[in-house]
């Protein structure tokens, strides 16, 4: 009797094995060949990172009277010399997937199987698994949204108020005296020309107009225009230092702003050690092609771990053969803090799961219906039929 149950036991075992035997996943490496063309082929997504830096430029832009600033308006620290000044406002770091290369498989449908072999397999655009045996195919596109405003000060014409008379009118008197017998007279000539202002007339002229600007403020906020008609004084002493201001540019200098989006791809290797550079940056210059010049941004990925113990737990579970395994390959990611750092100081920290730090592990040799995150590879739910 005893012999007859452990030849029932042995039965049943046999019968599972060939029941969920003729689905058979394989991972493709550089050594291994299947002898058979009747597959499919799957990948899981590996994360990259997407860097966007917001960068401020100043350029600092001398006056074309900036050389009589102090003979004129008493004004000793204006702008003297044209320069640039690069500044990193904000860093933004989002994440996309794509096929890893190094976590391809190879579904394999075996024919000598009597075993129903239909079988759903969801795949995305690229080949990244979706699902097993899904009812409802359709799928759902997730991505991080990055919202960049860009408020620039870049004026076109910075020293709108310089392009004035650029000539002045001179006027020279000649006189002709002329005798006739014993009279004589005086005739005169007015011989006009139009010469060219130079840099120091402009700049007086300018000097007296910013006086002459003040002096009509002054009378303004005083009562020389005591009737208020719906906020006109407002509005007018609003005109009036726009004016000065403008004039003012034109001994002073102006400074320019503007904002400048760039983004960078890195791809986080697991074994890398120490920091990455992800760009490089001058201050004077901005972003920097090559490696030469200027200060490298590096990027610290500081894995948290969370996968490590079930890595433990896999490498120690050795009672089952590879062979006896039919499920399909998913990832566990691993959560990570990453920190992006510019002359050892860290300008962003922000915390992002990495599907290729964590583990690959394989699912249960079951016909169930499962369903893939495409973003990180890991089951989002699994129904065993």
């Amino acid at each position: 009797m005893r012999y007859k149950y452990v030849f029932l036991f042995v039965i049943i075992q046999l019968f599972f094995i060939q029941a969920f035997a003729q689905i058979k996943v394989h991972r493709i490496g550089t050594s291994n060949t299947l002898n058979t063309k009747d597959g499919l082929f799957y990948s899981l997504p590996r994360t990259l990172l997407k860097v966007d830096v917001i960068v401020e430029l100043r350029e600092n832009i001398p006056g074309p009277l900036h050389e009589y600033a102090e003979k004129y308006l008493g004004l000793g620290k204006v702008i003297q010399e044209q320069s640039s000044h690069y500044e990193i406002k904000e860093v933004r770091i989002s994440t996309f997937t794509q096929p890893d290369p190094e976590q391809s498989f190879f579904v394999y449908i075996d024919k000598k199987s009597k075993e129903d072999k239909s079988f759903n397999l969801s795949l995305t655009k690229s080949g990244i698994i979706k699902g097993v045996n899904l009812s409802n195919t359709v799928g759902q596109v997730n991505y991080e949204q990055v919202n960049v405003n860009l408020d620039s000060n870049n004026e076109k014409s910075l020293f709108n108020y310089f392009a004035d008379h650029n000539f002045y009118q001179h006027i020279d008197t000649i006189v002709r005296r002329i005798s006739i017998d014993t009279a004589s007279f005086e005739q005169y000539f007015y011989n006009t020309t139009w010469l060219e202002k130079n840099l120091e007339q402009k700049a007086k002229e300018t000097s007296e107009f910013i006086a002459k600007l003040r002096e009509n403020r002054f009378l303004l906020l005083t009562g020389y225009q005591e009737t208020n008609y719906a906020g006109s004084m407002v509005y007018m002493d609003t005109e009036l230092k726009k004016m000065e201001a403008e004039y003012l540019s034109l001994f002073i200098g102006r400074t320019k702003k503007e904002l400048i989006l760039k983004s960078f791809v890195y791809l986080p290797q697991k074994n890398a050690t120490g920091n990455q550079m992800v760009f490089n940056f001058s201050e004077k210059e901005g972003f920097i092609s090559g490696p030469s010049r200027g200060t490298g941004v590096q990027i610290k990925i500081i894995p948290q771990q969370n996968s490590s113990a079930i890595d433990r737990f896999v490498q120690a579970v050795t009672t089952v053969e590879a062979s006896d395994i039919s499920g399909f390959y998913y990832c566990i990611p691993e959560q990570t803090n990453i920190q992006l750092l510019y002359n050892g100081e860290i300008i962003h920290e922000t915390q992002k799961l990495i599907n290729q730090f964590g583990i690959v592990v394989q699912s249960p040799s079951l016909k169930s219906e499962i369903e893939f995150d495409t973003e990180t590879g890991m089951i989002k739910n699994i129904k065993v039929r």
